[in-house]
């Protein structure tokens, strides 16, 4: 209460029915946002440097915190039960004992040879890449605020299946999903309908194009600030 302004990052997020129970009424609701110009052009380079073979290409970027849900996007792929599709999880093991989900994906991708690919220190030109190539982004996360990597699924036109984790059900583009067999299955559904594909990742790019760029974002920020200083 005694700050002049609190600023959430989503309408629909808990941090904001929190402050709403407790009568915070000095708030500004500012999205995050992208650099839109990262992720023009092809990512065809990709899937040559790391030796991707088969037609289809899904991707998830988060560290390997068991709360970033990698568990449930593994249960996903095997649930899929196809053999024309690579999984890549770009993320480091960097979290706590107990709290890494590391030896699990490492276990899985040996099992599933290279058509599960675990990249912990790709650098941030290949991550790019990485999106631009994909045919599907996956989220499996449990807890979000809101989520760059969603932004940057939609800035590179590739629709997303996730997990209802902060505001990912508000944005377009992909579609939210609340077990690993429903995920499963609405990826199948993508891959195999190149058209929904092209008319989501379209839906998608418009929008973070239009609200979600570092632009609309820091204007935003410059005009809490004149409001206040001039108050």
């Amino acid at each position: 209460r005694q700050y002049d302004a609190v600023v959430y990052h989503s309408a629909g997020y808990r941090d904001k029915r929190f402050g709403d129970r407790h009568g915070i009424k000095h708030y500004r609701v500012i999205p995050n946002g992208i650099d839109s110009r990262e992720f023009c052009g092809s990512g065809e380079g990709f899937r040559r440097t790391y030796g991707i073979r088969t037609p289809y290409m899904i991707l998830s970027v988060g560290d390997h915190f068991r709360n970033k849900g990698h568990g449930r996007l593994l249960e996903a792929f095997a649930e899929m039960r196809r053999d024309d599709v690579t999984l890549v999880i770009v993320g480091r093991d960097f979290a706590p004992v107990g709290r890494s989900g590391w030896r699990n994906c490492e276990s899985v991708a040996g099992r599933n040879g290279a058509r599960v690919l675990l990249l912990p220190n790709a650098p941030r030109s290949h991550v790019v890449d990485a999106f631009r190539s994909a045919d599907v982004f996956w989220s499996g996360s449990h807890i979000e605020v809101f989520p760059l990597v969603i932004l940057e699924a939609m800035g590179a036109g590739v629709p997303f299946v996730a997990f209802p984790a902060g505001n990912i059900g508000e944005l377009p583009g992909g579609c939210v999903v609340t077990s690993a067999a429903e995920m499963a299955t609405e990826t199948c559904s993508l891959l195999n309908d190149a058209a929904l594909r092209q008319q989501l990742g379209d839906i998608g790019r418009e929008e973070q194009r239009r609200d979600y760029t570092w632009d609309a974002v820091t204007h935003q920020w410059q005009r809490l600030y004149q409001d206040l200083i001039s108050s």
